[in-house]
């Protein structure tokens, strides 16, 4: 009983984590058995598929095997390959996109928690997230994995709010891998992290890793 009036709150963060994660995996585990997943969601199998059997980052193309870079930067797919060690099927993403939304309501509740000093609101806020369409719509519609920079994003900006670096750099540089346009949320963070926290260095890596990337990616490895 102590320990659930003392923490009563991130139980009730907990269910909503579960409850998301449940639901929309069912859901789109649901459409995917009614035929209704797109081209997409193939291109994502066969990248981590391959990946895991040495192919790494590969799939096929119109002129055969070609690098998934040719189309996009989510490199992130080859650090998922792994969990195709536990189940080898296609709706292991749905199950793992859906968990990794719903995750984002752990930095969300500690930074609503951090900054509006309510454990009430905070906990609306963060059911206002699991409640959002849009959210919601994000996952149902196949697995991509810029989707997984929802909540490396809101980490990493809840590690800048309260200035835990490491962790911060962590979450940035795997919200990096997501898809080559993430990089510019990551620089932006970077101004943020620059003006506000007045973490003049950190801040300006940030923001040149950020658009670096960018370059790097749209303008030399993807074409």
């Amino acid at each position: 009983m102590h320990f659930i009036k003392k923490y009563w709150d991130w139980i009730i963060v907990t269910v909503l984590i579960i409850a998301f994660t449940v639901a929309l995996s069912t859901l789109s585990i649901l459409r995917h058995n009614a035929f209704a997943s797109g081209f997409d969601l193939g291109n994502m199998d066969q990248t981590i598929w391959n990946s895991l059997h040495g192919n790494i980052f590969n799939l096929s193309g119109d002129k055969g095997t070609v690098s998934r870079f040719s189309i996009h930067a989510d490199i992130i797919l080859v650090l998922l390959a792994p969990l195709y060690l536990i189940w080898n099927n296609v709706r292991t993403l749905m199950i793992a996109d859906a968990l990794f939304l719903a995750l984002a309501a752990i930095p969300i509740y500690a930074l609503s928690l951090k900054v509006l000093k309510n454990k009430f609101i905070s906990l609306a806020v963060v059911i206002a997230y699991v409640l959002n369409p849009s959210v919601q719509w994000t996952h149902m519609y196949d697995f991509h994995p810029i989707a997984l920079s929802i909540p490396l994003l809101i980490s990493a900006f809840y590690c800048a709010y309260t200035k835990k670096w490491r962790l911060y750099w962590l979450f940035a540089v795997l919200a990096l891998l997501t898809k080559e346009e993430v990089s510019l949320q990551v620089a932006a963070l970077g101004l943020y992290i620059f003006f506000f926290r007045k973490e003049r260095k950190i801040g300006s890596i940030s923001m040149a890793l950020g658009v670096g990337w960018f370059l790097l990616m749209v303008a030399f490895i993807i074409p």
